[in-house]
């Protein structure tokens, strides 16, 4: 699964950066970016929404390889990124 599209953000003032992935053969699979995993692991200055939304747009081929190295939930919960999730 290391071939999947993002969806376009939405920052939320209490989730962090929201979005989907999706690819060939998985299809749709909710997501979110922490605060923690944006300022600490992908540059974004503070937790506002426009450093997170530049840090998730700068860092989307991180952001998939993080996604494709987490175990997918069966019961489609959303992945929520967190900082740990970054080499």
């Amino acid at each position: 699964m290391t071939d999947l599209t993002l969806t376009a953000p939405i920052y939320s003032a209490t989730e962090g950066v929201l979005f989907s992935a999706y690819g060939l053969g998985s299809g749709y699979i909710a997501c979110a970016l922490s605060f923690e995993a944006g300022c600490e692991k992908l540059g974004a200055a503070r937790q506002g929404s426009e450093p997170m939304l530049l840090a998730f747009k700068l860092n989307q081929p991180r952001i998939t390889h993080a996604i494709a190295n987490k175990p997918m939930p069966e019961d489609g919960q959303r992945i929520v990124l967190e900082a740990r999730d970054f080499a």
